[in-house]
């Protein structure tokens, strides 16, 4: 692999362990934090949406990606990254 194209690669890794360890944080300071049962009920309900999405965009980007290798790995990426983004809708409306 050139030295061009592992440089995205590289930001990427780092954003995602980056996106990673913020969510376990907040996932970890919300069960800490918030002594409400309902409002922590609320805020982790919430929160999943958000992380949903969060991994519904990760997907797609994979998606893109294994695009230039083979169309095949495109749809089958393509197919988790909208599988996931059901999953946030169906999570957003229960």
């Amino acid at each position: 692999m050139s030295e061009h194209r592992s440089l995205p690669l590289k930001k990427i890794t780092y954003t995602s362990f980056g996106l990673l360890l913020m969510v376990v944080l907040i996932n970890l300071g919300a069960i800490n934090l918030i002594r409400s049962t309902i409002t922590r009920a609320v805020f982790m309900d919430c929160s999943s949406i958000l992380f949903n999405l969060l991994a519904t965009v990760a997907l797609y980007l994979a998606a893109r990606r294994s695009q230039l290798i083979a169309k095949r790995l495109f749809w089958a990426w393509g197919f988790l990254a909208l599988a996931q983004l059901s999953f946030a809708f169906g999570d957003a409306a229960w």
